[in-house]
This record gives structure tokens, C-alpha cells and sequence, in this order.
């Protein structure tokens, strides 16, 4: 059964606009495979962040809303983490 989550991305802004669209698209196919669907999502662009993260800063952040099977998470936390473009990203459970 799939459950709501919240997830806030920030990728790489160095990535030209194109490379950091199709990122952007990667992301949603992972979800999709992983038998998520995406209720929406926000793109805030390239904000500067408080205290540098991986020799940047500043980053470009995506906030998605989406409903996903609670075992797929680990499985998509760590195809996120083997991707460098993304800098950060943090998943939220909604009640």
C-alpha cells in the first residue's frame, strides 16, 4: 500500500540548465519504477546555502509530493546516494 511522502532534492547548480532538467526526469523514472507516483512538484531553483556543501554554494532544490510503498524507500535512498549531481536530498514521511 503506498503512503504520502514529502522529498526535497538539491542538485548540483553547476549542471547547465538542460543536464539539470533531464536530472530531474531521472528522478521521476526511479520513482515511477520503484511503483511511486508524484502528486506534484515545486521547483524552487538555485537558492545559496547557509554553509557549503561538497565545494558549493549554493544548490538547485526540487520539492516533490508523492505516494510510494514504504520498503521501496531504502531502495530509492540509495540510488540517490550513488548520484552525484544530487548534493542532498531528504525524505519525509506525511501524516
Amino acid at each position: 500500500m503506498k503512503k504520502p511522502y514529502e522529498m526535497l532534492m538539491i542538485i548540483d547548480p553547476k549542471l547547465d540548465k538542460g543536464k539539470r532538467e533531464s536530472k530531474v526526469e531521472d528522478v521521476k523514472k526511479v520513482i515511477e519504477e520503484l511503483g511511486g507516483e508524484i502528486e506534484s512538484e515545486d521547483i524552487w531553483g538555485v537558492k545559496k546555502f547557509a554553509y557549503e556543501i561538497k565545494k558549493r554554494e549554493e544548490g538547485y532544490y526540487v520539492n516533490f509530493d508523492l505516494l510510494i510503498p514504504p520498503e521501496k524507500i531504502d531502495e530509492m535512498k540509495n540510488k540517490f546516494k550513488l548520484t552525484k549531481e544530487i548534493l542532498r536530498f531528504l525524505i519525509l514521511k506525511k501524516e
